[in-house]
């Protein structure tokens, strides 16, 4: 069961922004999952959304394990350099958790809620462009997967 922790042990280039936003909305939850321990669940209807401020994390889908080769989960690892924010899909999507997420050693988030990430789009520019660079790069992901598909589908 993840705990609480102190923002204040935690360095990331985006910490004016982070520490804005926790001044704005006290109630955002810091959270460290333990190795092992599930983020988001594939299947629910949550929407929470975390930022990855440090550690580790694998991205687990059904189909995913079904198909591919054991190891070919997609790892992602965040540092002082670089964060991620997971869950988004499901909050503007409003659908269900399309994959699992788990932690692959210590990691450090922040759980939002709906109505935090409305003000952060309206209000923080660093967090909207991560925001939005993500959702870029799984539309290109999503498109190399169905060239893919097409291309196996041709022969």
């Amino acid at each position: 069961m993840p705990q609480r922790f102190d923002l204040a042990d935690i360095k990331t280039k985006a910490l004016a922004e982070i520490g804005q936003m926790m001044e704005r909305f006290p109630d955002i939850v810091p959270l460290l999952f333990q190795d092992g321990e599930y983020i988001i669940r594939e299947g629910e209807t949550s929407e929470d959304v975390f930022i990855v401020l440090t550690g580790t994390f694998v991205v687990e889908q059904a189909s995913m394990l079904m198909a591919a080769p054991a190891g070919s989960l997609v790892r992602v690892a965040c540092d002082v350099e670089s964060f991620a924010i997971i869950g988004e899909m499901a909050y503007l999507g409003a659908q269900r958790r399309t994959a699992s997420i788990k932690a692959a050693a210590p990691t450090h988030c922040l759980c939002l809620k709906p109505e935090h990430i409305d003000a952060i789009i309206d209000g923080f520019p660093m967090l909207t462009r991560v925001i939005c660079q993500q959702f870029a790069l799984r539309l290109k992901e999503a498109n190399e997967a169905l060239r893919e598909f097409q291309t196996l589908r041709d022969l």
